[in-house]
């Protein structure tokens, strides 16, 4: 569930505790998924964990990349949804997409 709160994005870098990538060595994809605003883009693990945040993920779930690293999927779910263990459901149909 989104938090709303501002839409700080001084810590929602890619990879967790990474710096914005800089100079010529930046790779193309970190640089674009850090430039969308727009949209919340993050990839999970084989688990069901947030492996990665973007500032559009900061803006609409209003998590940084420090909060949200690392847990589970199931914190977009509502209470409910949790309860009847949809987010378990969710990732193991994600499972089988890899």
């Amino acid at each position: 569930m989104p938090k709303n709160r501002s839409s700080d994005s001084s810590d929602s870098h890619v990879e967790a505790g990474a710096a914005p990538p800089r100079g010529g060595d930046a790779d193309p994809r970190m640089l674009l998924l850090d430039g969308i605003a727009d949209y919340a883009v993050f990839m999970l693990d084989a688990t069901g964990h947030v492996a990665s945040w973007n500032p559009g993920g900061v803006r609409i779930h209003g998590y940084t990349a420090k909060e949200i690293i690392g847990q589970h999927l199931s914190v977009f779910f509502t209470k409910e949804d949790v309860k009847e263990d949809v987010a378990t459901q969710a990732a193991q149909r994600l499972q089988c997409h890899t």
